[in-house]
């Protein structure tokens, strides 16, 4: 793989992507049956994320259907040297872009993800009590959120003024999509009422940490 996929989250993918890679891996197991091709590439016991085999196949076969952005690490000439010829990683595919969603086996800050809810909160003109020490910050942890990596997107004075272009930029979206959408779209409290609806159906949510505590209350 060129990069752990796992890392940078949201992923936007075409729908024909997945399909295509579907079809390639039952076209190279010789079968119609996809549970058979599973398992004769599965290594039983070993972790495999569907991110990282659908991203890989896209990588190689539709590289031209996407927009790249790659945190290397400045390792970008170390990942080549055992990438095939026609595969390389350019230049243009290491651009920053911001990661708005992480995967907690891999990274987990709860003081990333409070700085992230307030600074949201705070471009709509909302202040919230317990944030005002965030109000000062950058929100570049949302360059940071893979233990891998060590902010190659914004290691240079270069890179880390177009990092905050891109931030102001996305905070730009974040507030317009709080004044045109009919509910809040970071309203928090809306787990709380999945679980409160889980519980008067007698069945229970997997656990997971609610906003008090996050932030001590909502």
């Amino acid at each position: 793989m060129p990069s752990d996929f796992m890392l940078f989250f949201p992923v936007f993918l075409w729908r024909s992507t997945v399909t295509n890679c579907r079809n390639f891996i039952l076209k190279r197991f010789k079968t119609n049956n996809f549970e058979d091709a599973f398992s004769q590439f599965y290594i039983r016991g070993k972790l495999m994320s569907p991110i990282d085999v659908i991203m890989t196949y896209a990588w190689y076969l539709e590289h031209d259907k996407y927009e790249w952005h790659l945190d290397v690490n400045n390792d970008k000439d170390e990942i080549n040297d055992r990438l095939p010829t026609g595969h390389k990683i350019k230049e243009e595919d290491t651009t920053a872009e911001v990661a708005t969603g992480y995967h907690t086996g891999y990274y987990f800050d709860v003081d990333s993800i409070k700085r992230g809810y307030c600074l949201s909160h705070y471009v709509t003109g909302k202040k919230l009590p317990g944030c005002e020490p965030f109000y000062a910050t950058s929100g570049v942890s949302l360059y940071n959120l893979g233990v891998t990596t060590t902010n190659g997107f914004c290691d240079t004075p270069k890179k880390q003024q177009y990092c905050k272009l891109l931030l102001a930029r996305h905070y730009r979206y974040v507030k317009e999509e709080f004044m045109t959408a009919r509910t809040n779209p970071i309203d928090v409290t809306l787990m709380q009422k999945v679980e409160n609806f889980a519980k008067d159906a007698k069945f229970s949510c997997a656990r997971y940490r609610t906003c008090v505590q996050y932030f001590g209350k909502c």
